[in-house]
């Protein structure tokens, strides 16, 4: 059953600078961790919907809510609209060491991630994603779209706590 209080995290890829990965982490260290819940009769919808969207090359300013004039996006303004954005997600400036740092926290590097290409884009099967800490928490987890952070066993997406998925191992569907 989907609750009737939605959170929606929002972490706009066009944000091209390292450094404040640290924040992300401290966040999501303590969300997944506090024992937050909204208000609700029903245990089960007591817990917000967490859904994350990741776009490759989409920029802060390329989408209506934050102020585009000739980009129209009305669904997405209206999904904002009723949603918790995150805005300040600094990470690298490709693909695949974003994933890696949006997913575990972490500097991209210290996930085995560095590159797109060559091996560079292989998360190590240890590292733990926050699909594992929701997991964790008896949230159902899923992924659907580009992965691009390894093609076989144990790095897919399933052996890094994503229950289901439709997902291009080096691309998008």
């Amino acid at each position: 059953m989907i609750s009737k209080y939605p959170v929606i995290m929002i972490f706009w890829y066009g944000l091209k600078q390292s450094g404040n990965i640290i924040v992300w982490s401290i966040i999501s260290t303590l969300w997944v961790s506090c024992d937050y819940r909204l208000p609700s009769t029903d245990k089960e919808n007591s817990r917000p919907n967490i859904v994350l969207i990741l776009a490759d090359d989409l920029g802060y300013g390329d989408v209506g809510f934050h102020g585009n004039k000739i980009v129209q996006t009305p669904n997405l303004d209206q999904l904002a609209g009723k949603s918790i954005e995150f805005t300040h997600f600094y990470t690298a400036p490709v693909c695949s060491p974003t994933r890696a740092g949006l997913l575990t926290g972490n500097y991209s590097q210290r996930s085995g991630v560095w590159a797109t290409h060559s091996g560079g884009e292989i998360m190590r099967s240890s590292a733990i994603t926050l699909a594992e800490y929701l997991k964790d928490q008896e949230y159902s987890t899923g992924i659907f779209g580009k992965w691009h952070l390894g093609e076989a066993y144990p790095w897919v997406p399933t052996q890094q706590g994503f229950q289901e998925g439709v997902y291009g191992r080096t691309s998008g569907l």
